[in-house]
């Protein structure tokens, strides 16, 4: 059994399930992180979508504009959501 003091950033103060626990957590924060953008995002991530119908290589020119403001909306919002997260 772990004693409740344990400090999870110490590697020699941790156990390996409890290192696991730690990984698994912060996977299932970055998913809902992602999911979150995705939602916040989603009018911005649509117009990528319908530009990039029936191109092929070209998209990364003819749909340029429309992935940097897809990629910088969901930048921002994450990058908020982490800031909110370690202030909490």
């Amino acid at each position: 059994m772990t004693d409740s003091k344990t400090d999870l950033s110490d590697p020699k103060s941790t156990t390996l399930f409890e290192k696991i626990a730690l990984k698994e957590a912060m996977k299932k924060q970055e998913a809902y992180h992602y999911a979150m953008a995705r939602k916040h995002c989603k009018s911005f991530i649509d117009a990528y979508v319908e530009c990039s119908k029936d191109l092929t290589i070209s998209v990364a020119w003819m749909c340029r504009a429309q992935n940097q403001e897809m990629r910088k909306c969901m930048t921002e919002y994450e990058a908020n959501l982490n800031t909110q997260s370690h202030s909490e």
